[in-house]
């Protein structure tokens, strides 16, 4: 005999096209204004993509995020561009480490309180969304690992 709880099935949404990926990220926006959000979010993927295939909505996320003290991890990819741009946006809520350049990903994916999204931003964009504590817990400890091997960001003092 099985004994135990049974746990509750992921819930798993297909979010269609650019607008799914639109309308992950103000998802996203809206779940961190509300009062008991979720503090942390890590991030694994392509800020040169994103930022070229979505222009401004990474700001508008930085800034909601920011706002809401939610502490944000990114692990990117190495180019110039993204480099330069995590230098530009990192501050205490925020850090950047970047992967070597034989790591390059393809795709984005982030976990945010109980939701997992994977993101195919070239060509044919959508998100895949998943809803499930036990998922996201998991992930998020695999990317904690990725983090640890990943390379930190220098940082040019501000003045």
């Amino acid at each position: 005999a099985v004994t135990g709880t049974i746990r509750q099935r992921p819930q798993v949404k297909i979010l269609e096209g650019a607008k799914g990926v639109f309308s992950l990220n103000k998802r996203w926006r809206t779940l961190a204004m509300q009062p008991n959000n979720p503090k942390e979010i890590v991030w694994f993927g392509s800020l040169e993509e994103l930022q070229s295939q979505f222009e401004g909505v990474l700001i508008k996320n930085y800034k909601v995020w920011n706002e809401q003290k939610i502490k944000i991890k990114e692990l990117i990819g190495s180019s110039k561009y993204e480099l330069d741009f995590a230098e530009k946006y990192q501050s205490k809520y925020h850090q950047f480490r970047h992967l070597p350049k034989r790591y390059a990903v393809n795709f984005d994916f982030g976990i945010f309180g109980n939701q997992v999204a994977i993101c195919q931003l070239k060509k044919r964009p959508f998100a895949l969304l998943i809803e499930s504590q036990d998922i996201a817990d998991n992930l998020k400890q695999l990317f904690h690992l990725a983090w640890k091997g990943a390379v930190k960001i220098k940082t040019t003092p501000k003045v």
